[in-house]
């Protein structure tokens, strides 16, 4: 037959000397102080380090492939709004200027801003 919990079987040395230990044997001082003086050098060394934590905290995070995928999915599209930006710019200044010189085209007499001078003569301003 099987040993299974409920049949008596020949005791375990393991039990016999847990049955014996009733309480956990108390601490010595010497341990706890020196515990205690671990901990305290762990939390200074952990305030020191402060600006190496950061750039562990900061490649902890980059080693994620989640993370770095959306970072340079979001630089990538920061890039081409900034260039998309730069670009409009650009045809707005060229369209300005062809708007500038269409008016010249239009009236030889419009010199620099055209359209404050037509708008003073209109106004009967010199």
């Amino acid at each position: 037959m099987s040993n299974s919990p409920h049949t008596p079987g020949p005791p375990d040395p393991l039990d016999v000397l847990l049955d014996e230990l009733r309480e956990a044997p108390p601490v010595p001082g010497a341990i706890k102080r020196e515990v205690w003086h671990r901990v305290a050098m762990a939390e200074s060394a952990e305030k020191t380090a402060s600006p190496f934590r950061f750039w562990a905290g900061l490649r902890e995070v980059f080693s994620r492939p989640s993370f770095a995928t959306i970072f340079v999915l979001a630089c990538g599209f920061l890039g081409l709004f900034l260039a998309e930006a730069k670009v409009s710019k650009a045809e707005a200044a060229r369209s300005a200027q062809i708007a500038r010189s269409y008016l010249m085209l239009i009236n030889p007499l419009v010199a620099g801003d055209g359209v404050t001078q037509v708008a003073a003569r209109e106004e009967g301003r010199p």
